[in-house]
Order: C-alpha cells, then structure tokens, then sequence
C-alpha cells in the first residue's frame, strides 16, 4: 500500500513490496490527471521511493501502484492515493 507525503510542488510516494523472491520486484506507478483515465506514468525498479513533479496548482492527481516480480506474477492494484494541488 503507497504511503505518502505532499511537498508542493512535488508529490513523493512511499511504497514497499508484497512479493517475495531474489530478485526486486519493479513497480509500474499509473496516475490519473483531472479525473482522466489511468496512465501507466512510470516503472521504477531498485526504489521504493519516486516524485511526481509534473503537477501544477489545481490539479487533482490519482496514483495506483502494481509490483511485478522476476516471473511476471503482479500484484492487485494498490489502494488509490488522491492529492490535489
């Protein structure tokens, strides 16, 4: 589940893994702009930490974030963190 902390204008998100295994998972982070669909924005791998600072003042942002191990097993949709700048 993403844990997070608003710095304006960077949004961070926190997160840790729920798969097991060698090797580290990499992470697809999908983000919703303004109410707009789910867009997959970035695959961090090696972190569990990443910023978003492509926002500006009176957008509305929406993250979910997948974990994806060495076999290609994903995890279900993290909960949805909502911020609003």
């Amino acid at each position: 589940m993403p844990e997070c902390q608003k710095n304006q204008p960077t949004f961070v998100l926190c997160f840790y893994s729920v798969l097991g295994g060698q090797h580290d998972p990499v992470y697809p982070i999908y983000r919703s702009l303004n109410n707009g669909p789910y867009v997959t924005l970035k695959i961090v791998d090696k972190t569990n930490t990443w910023q978003d600072n492509k926002c500006k003042k009176g957008d509305i942002v929406k993250y979910r974030i997948k974990a994806i191990n060495e076999k290609g097993w994903q995890s279900e949709f993290s909960k949805e963190v909502v911020s609003s700048f």
